[in-house]
């Protein structure tokens, strides 16, 4: 009878591209490399079967030109957007917020691995784009 030392599980450091809920389980106040307040936010991918799959990074930068982000990423969990109103965030406040992304991939440096990354914050009543079709699989003669 075949023997094997056992070992750790891998860890899923991919999902397939699409829609997904996002747990966050990590919240640092820090400054970005411009000096601008920034929140380092990691979440977790929620697996249709409701384990946590890979974990991504997203930075809320407090500027005005980023505050788009933030509107979409308060807006994704739940919160009110009021335009013109100023609002204060605790980065601890984040941890355990649920949100709803649309995930694209990225190639990374580890072996050529995927990634995930975070393409968009969504509305939990908003449905994920068709996947793009590349060149080669359409057909373009017109008969």
């Amino acid at each position: 009878m075949p023997t094997y030392t056992q070992t750790e599980p891998k860890p899923v450091y991919f999902v397939e591209p699409g829609k997904y809920k996002l747990e966050v389980v990590s919240a640092v106040e820090k400054l970005s490399q411009a000096g601008n307040p920034m929140i380092k936010v990691i979440c977790k991918v929620i697996l249709p079967n409701g384990e946590k799959g890979p974990e991504i990074h997203e930075h809320l930068t407090f500027t005005p030109k980023a505050a788009w982000k933030i509107d979409q990423f308060r807006a994704a969990c739940g919160q009110a957007v009021v335009p013109g109103e100023e609002v204060t965030i605790e980065a601890e406040d984040l941890v355990g917020v649920s949100a709803w992304a649309l995930l694209g991939e990225e190639e990374g440096t580890d072996n050529g691995h995927r990634f995930n990354k975070i393409e968009r914050w969504m509305l939990p009543t908003e449905s994920a784009p068709k996947p793009k079709t590349s060149p080669a699989e359409v057909d373009e003669i017109p008969f």
